[in-house]
């Protein structure tokens, strides 16, 4: 990313930070502890979710999901059930992914073996 957007998205950030603190300090400190790589859409989709606005919330996780795909926390936002894997061995990552919200995280070995089996269970889900 260059380095004007970078700045932009530093001097959003700071923006979103001072709101979400006058208008809730105890919510702020939940949605800001992701820290500065989170996306400003994101915080002000968590943020609008918390008040029920439903329709605010979705557009700023649209607009996440814009800027970065495959991010799951925006997924998990808009209800688009998220799939993952990880190495057997390595377990912070799916305790990540399990606090990012993903839906069902599975040992990439079982991926591959259960695919479908693993969609439709995620699928049902919802």
């Amino acid at each position: 990313m260059s380095p004007a957007f970078e700045h932009g998205r530093e001097i959003a950030w700071r923006t979103i930070r001072a709101a979400l603190e006058a208008v809730d300090p105890a919510a702020a400190s939940g949605l800001l502890s992701r820290g500065a790589f989170v996306s400003p859409y994101l915080a002000l989709g968590d943020l609008n979710m918390r008040f029920g606005r439903l329709h605010d919330a979705e557009k700023f996780y649209r607009r996440a999901v814009r800027l970065d795909a495959e991010n799951p926390e925006a997924l998990v936002g808009l209800g688009i059930p998220v799939l993952g894997y990880y190495s057997h061995v390595n377990t912070e990552t799916k305790q990540a992914a399990e606090a990012a919200g993903i839906d069902l995280a599975v040992p990439r070995s079982r991926m591959a073996r259960e695919l479908p089996q693993l969609v439709d269970r995620l699928l049902a889900d919802r």
